[in-house]
């Protein structure tokens, strides 16, 4: 897999054979508007390949990228969201499948245009069309490439029948040298044997070979691999024997009995120890590693087998070259990665069971990634912990198959092996999600777990709850984190783990802090601070993180910094360089707080580049508005609304919704201070409506707050008021010291500004300007440590700005766009008050609405046919008035979709755009 600027799509491996009417029609369909093609075909008949080979040519051509996402381990809609999320980078961060599509469509409808392509759809349960659709329908100008054995169904699906490659006609060799199916043949043949050529003397014989093979490409290559030992006439003879079995038994042959045929005949050729090899490795799901196979495959019996220290390099070897296997470099690098066919694994799962080898290997299996994993897991916060993490990763289909084999034993004793399977993958699911997920998994194997004989043992009841209690703060919810960890303190008191409960009552007390509860914060911090001395270096930067933020909440930002900064150097000294980068984001916070601008953005700026090194999209985003909101309080405005957009649109492709609301609020504050109060208006109304219901209560009363100010200057009274109370009613309960001062600021501020638009007497607005100047100079002289916080001294320059400007700031945002913009040949417009919509790609779109446009200049009011709109969108097509006419619909129909819903109308005479909505071309483009 191989990353792109935009995207990511796995190199092609080989040669590409023929399709050329099959890749014709996909763009076809693509060019007619259609969103969703879905390749349909027989397993083995090269459905993937052909999807790799449109995905890489198109790689360049979409400004939202390329994207493969392979579903072979997922089941379900959820398997199906977590796939696509892992791809494009999008956390999950709540426990809500619901959330989840919705996070996964709102970060493809913000990427633009892009292709997806869905491999291997078909084993996915109903409920996954509905997701797709509701991408299609979220994402306007995204097009999805669905390869699947049956259709999907949709309203807007388009399908390309993926057939076997045709038989050659007759069998002189000029005909055959034209045949795809003869083509592929020769050429995999030459991988074992160079100097192969097509003969008048072999011909004939490659060509009943390939249409034995029916033209399953699959199975020819899987032929073609042996022809560095056998002869055709022999592969011939072979494919023969086999078929008449499959029909002999059956009475008829069997269903892709082909492909079958071509696998039974290829393992039947491999010698004894790698046949054995081949089923051993159908235990392994996701792809597996060298690695993983000198532990788990046992050759001992076959004395001819390899052996010394490459033998699993020469056993992988081997069956690649009998196209039984297939590998690829792993994404991020490191090592290779093995996986088998599906049909191929399919075949080798019913060799495995029959050789009555089965339980041992999977014994193994179980034994070698338990084992693995666990140590990658405790090393994940240390050095190397970046490509640890991406192979916990990589290795959570085989992980999780472990879960669900001992979840699902008879003896619940099984069940302790389920959960270290699932805890081993905590750092995957707690910077990817779904967190929904994750919970489901360990509560159902600590229900499980539970009902042994014995119980659970006490250190792994304790690991799991506090696993729960991660994913607790992860998603806001610090009261049932807190129990969790309660939970996980009593049994790691019965383990008697001192480490264990050490870090136990630390998180309690950050819980317990960050919820508003300072005393019983500091009992529990008080609690495990005297067990700190005896703790490991990993506790100890854990209790002295976790006390900074309790002193951070509490307004104590200088004994917030030195603890911040403590953990900072131990994090160094462990080698943990993700949680190195946000806490230097942490200790540039207190900087910031504190007004020591330049130091604060030398920590941004360090921490930034660790996140980004390891990988970390939303982190470093979060990093950049803080960069951004530094330089905006320095007075370079341009350089902080240029970091804060950028924010902004990483925020939204990762699809965090609550940092997207908080990056629109800081955007809305650059609007304020600039006098921008349309501007900001429109800013803060969609932060807190994004944040609406999240766990960032505290930043959605501070845009309410500012709101409050913002309207009040366009004399918005009610709007204003309401805006003060819902800031009240936020700031109160979870707002800091800070957050309560500059809402006092705000509030005053917004009574005088209502009380001169609403014309009160001179005196009463004197009196409120008094007691706006009397507010200002006590909340500045009242800040915790002697120190005025940001959101103090941000509400501090709005009102000393309004009070030297006390005209009315006249709003300077450009009116929203009341008409219709389309740029020159039609290949993109912008609706009324929406964002540009690129057509370029999607000719019979830009034809059809380049029609309608000429149609509103020449003729406003004047409807286009059916026929016309066909005629102009496919100018050299023809089909019967029937298909004709469902072309057009569904293309009007994809550009509503994309915006013209309301614009693009049907009158008596046909379509057309709604002339009372002004026309805008821009000749610029």
């Amino acid at each position: 897999m191989s990353p792109h600027r935009h995207g990511m799509v796995p190199r092609e491996r080989g040669a590409f054979v023929g399709r050329k009417e099959e890749l014709a029609a996909i763009d076809a369909a693509f060019e007619d508007g259609a969103p969703l093609v879905s390749l349909v075909g027989p397993a083995g008949v090269g459905k993937t390949r052909l999807a790799l080979r449109y995905a890489g040519a198109e790689r360049d051509a979409l400004s939202g990228g390329v994207w493969f996402c392979d579903l072979t381990e997922a089941r379900s809609a959820g398997g199906l969201c977590a796939a696509v999320a892992a791809l494009l980078s999008v956390p999950l961060l709540s426990g809500d499948p619901d959330d989840a599509v919705e996070r996964v469509g709102y970060a493809l409808e913000r990427r633009g245009p892009l292709l997806l392509v869905l491999d291997n759809f078909e084993q996915l349960e109903e409920a996954a069309r509905g997701v797709v659709e509701k991408w299609l329908s979220d994402a306007p100008q995204a097009m999805f490439l669905v390869t699947t054995q049956r259709a999907l169904s949709l309203a807007d699906e388009q399908v390309v029948e993926i057939l076997p490659l045709p038989p050659p006609a007759n069998e002189d060799v000029a005909t055959l040298e034209q045949s795809p199916a003869v083509e592929l043949f020769v050429l995999r043949a030459r991988a074992t044997r160079a100097d192969y050529q097509l003969t008048r003397a072999n011909a004939p014989l490659v060509a009943a070979i390939v249409r034995k093979l029916e033209g399953v490409p699959l199975g020819i290559e899987l032929c073609a691999a042996r022809m560095g030992l056998l002869g055709e006439r022999q592969i011939l003879d072979l494919l023969e024997q086999q078929l008449d079995v499959l029909v002999s038994a059956t009475g008829h042959p069997e269903k892709h009995s082909a492909l079958r045929t071509a696998i039974a005949r290829s393992v039947d050729l491999l010698k004894p120890w790698q046949s054995s090899a081949l089923a051993q490795c159908s235990v392994f799901h996701g792809g597996f590693s060298l690695e993983a196979v000198e532990n788990i495959v046992d050759l001992s019996r076959h004395s001819d087998a390899p052996r010394g220290g490459l033998w699993a390099h020469d056993v992988l070897s081997a069956l690649e070259q009998a196209c039984l296997v297939r590998s690829a470099a792993a994404a991020g690098g490191g090592e290779m990665r093995y996986r088998l066919f599906d049909s191929v694994r399919q075949f080798a799962e019913e060799q495995l069971l029959s050789s009555g080898a089965a339980a041992q290997t999977t014994d193994r299996h179980t034994r070698y990634y338990l084992e693995a994993s666990r140590s990658w897991a405790d090393r994940i916060d240390g050095p190397g912990g970046v490509e640890l993490r991406r192979r916990l990763a990589r290795e959570a289909d085989n992980l999780l198959s472990i879960y669900d084999r001992e979840l699902s034993h008879p003896s619940p004793s099984h069940a302790g092996r389920a959960l270290e399977a699932v805890l081993s993958l905590e750092g995957v699911f707690a910077t990817r999600g779904p967190f929904g997920r994750y919970a489901e998994l360990l509560d159902a194997a600590l229900a499980r777990a539970a009902q042994a004989p014995g119980g659970i043992p006490p250190a792994l009841e304790s690991r799991a709850c506090s696993s729960r209690g991660l994913l607790a703060i992860l998603s806001g919810r610090l009261d049932d984190a807190a129990d969790d960890y309660v939970r996980a303190l009593a049994a790691a008191e019965r383990a008697d783990d001192g480490e264990l409960s050490t870090t136990c009552k630390v998180k309690i007390g950050l819980c317990r802090g960050l919820a508003g509860h300072a005393r019983e914060s500091e009992e529990w911090l008080a609690r495990a601070g005297e067990h700190l001395d005896h703790s490991s270096l990993r506790v100890q930067r854990t209790y002295y993180n976790d006390l900074g933020l309790v002193l951070t909440q509490q307004g104590r930002t200088r004994d917030a910094q030195t603890n911040l900064e403590k953990a900072l150097e131990l994090h160094q000294r462990t080698g943990n360089r993700r949680d190195e980068g946000v806490a230097l984001g942490n200790i540039g916070g207190r900087y910031f707080e504190r007004g020591l601008l330049e130091e604060a953005r030398d920590c941004y700026d360090r921490g930034r580049a660790v996140l980004q090194e390891v990988g970390d999209r939303r982190s470093a985003a979060v990093l950049l508005a803080h960069l951004g909101q530094a330089d905006v309080e320095l007075g370079d405005h341009a350089a902080g609304r240029q970091k804060l957009e950028e924010a902004l649109a990483t925020q939204r492709e990762v699809g965090d919704r609550a940092w997207e609301g908080i990056v629109l609020s800081l955007l809305g504050n650059l609007e304020l201070e600039l006098g921008n109060a349309s501007a900001a208006v429109a800013r803060y109304q969609k932060s807190v409506a994004t944040l609406s219901g999240s766990s960032y209560r505290r930043n959605a009363g501070l845009g309410w707050a500012a709101l409050a100010v913002a309207e009040a200057q366009l004399g918005h009274g009610a709007d204003a008021r309401t805006a003060v109370a819902e800031a009240a009613e936020i700031l109160e309960s979870v707002g800091t010291p800070g957050d309560r001062a500059a809402l006092a600021i705000f509030g005053a501020t917004v009574a005088w500004l209502l009380a001169r638009a609403e014309g009160a007497g001179a005196s009463e607005v004197s009196a409120l300007y008094a007691e706006l100047e009397k507010t200002e100079r006590t909340m500045a002289a009242a800040g915790g440590d002697g120190i005025v916080p940001d959101e103090e001294r941000f509400a501090l320059r709005v009102a000393a700005r309004l009070r030297a400007s006390p005209t009315a700031i006249q709003p300077t945002l450009e009116p929203a766009r009341d008409h219709l913009t389309i740029g020159p040949g039609a290949r993109w417009f912008a609706p009324p008050r929406g964002s540009r919509v690129d057509i370029s790609r999607r000719g019979a779109l830009r034809r059809m609405l380049a029609l309608l446009a000429e149609r509103r200049v020449s003729s406003p009011g004047r409807g286009a046919s059916v026929n016309e709109l066909f005629e102009a969108a496919w100018p050299d097509a023809s089909f019967a008035a029937k298909g004709a006419a469902a072309r057009v619909y569904v293309g009007l129909g994809t550009l509503r979709r994309l915006g013209l819903q309301g614009v693009l109308l049907r009158g008596d005479d046909g379509y057309y755009l709604d002339d009372g909505i002004p026309l805008l071309s821009d000749p610029s483009g």
